[in-house]
């Protein structure tokens, strides 16, 4: 986070792994108020310091993320997973499956509290539409974090749809911001996202599936 002053007003910019979101506050005696917008959703943020007059020292401690909720130490204060994936078999009204959706966040990973520690895949905060074929289910990461596997932006993820084990992922520079769909041409199968986030502008993402060795006499019969 980086705040700038100008006598009562503050400005600045708050980092997470949304993107980046703008900042605006004002001092007033002793009390700072403060206002962020992070995905669309207001965040409170706590500060702990100083204030002589119109200057302040001392830190700013966002409660809550992009996802909401407070924090303890910079983590969250409701334990993992963050985000999950559901199958539910709807002839029994049974949970299928569950698995965890998106890389651990930033925050997390990278907090010094955890230092040393290994931390399992905890999945993300937020709400994404999805796409089901007629083999897998397929959607993006909400959030955007940088990760030793790739560099800092979100993955298009496909799972199984029978056990929701994840076979196959690619980078995408934003978060998922708008469902993803599903069409064929030319015999070959695509998906499409829409994207955005923090200062990325949005646009639409094609990817495209690997031909088969054989290729499909109807499209029928070639969509997964």
């Amino acid at each position: 986070m980086q705040i700038q002053q100008d006598g009562s007003k503050l400005s600045g910019t708050f980092q997470d792994s949304s993107g980046s979101s703008r900042l605006t506050g004002s001092i007033a005696r002793n009390s700072v108020s403060f206002s962020v917008q992070v995905q669309g959703r207001p965040m409170t943020l706590a500060f702990t310091g100083t204030i002589d007059g119109d200057k302040m020292s001392g830190t700013f401690q966002p409660q809550g993320g992009g996802g909401g909720g407070l924090v303890v130490q910079g983590l969250p204060l409701l334990k993992p997973p963050y985000g999950l994936l559901n199958a539910i078999d709807l002839d029994k009204g049974e949970l299928k499956w569950q698995v965890p959706h998106g890389d651990t966040p930033d925050a997390v990973r990278n907090s010094p509290v955890l230092a040393g520690k290994t931390i399992p895949k905890t999945g993300q905060p937020g709400s994404v539409g999805l796409v089901v074929t007629k083999s897998l289910v397929v959607l993006g990461d909400p959030s955007i974090t940088t990760t030793p596997d790739h560099p800092r932006g979100a993955m298009f993820r496909a799972y199984d749809k029978t056990n929701g084990k994840e076979v196959g992922a690619v980078w995408m520079p934003a978060p998922q911001s708008g469902s993803p769909m599903t069409y064929m041409a030319n015999g070959r199968q695509y998906f499409i996202v829409a994207v955005s986030g923090g200062n990325y502008s949005g646009e639409y993402i094609a990817f495209a599936l690997p031909q088969s060795e054989v290729r499909p006499t109807t499209q029928a019969s070639a969509q997964r």
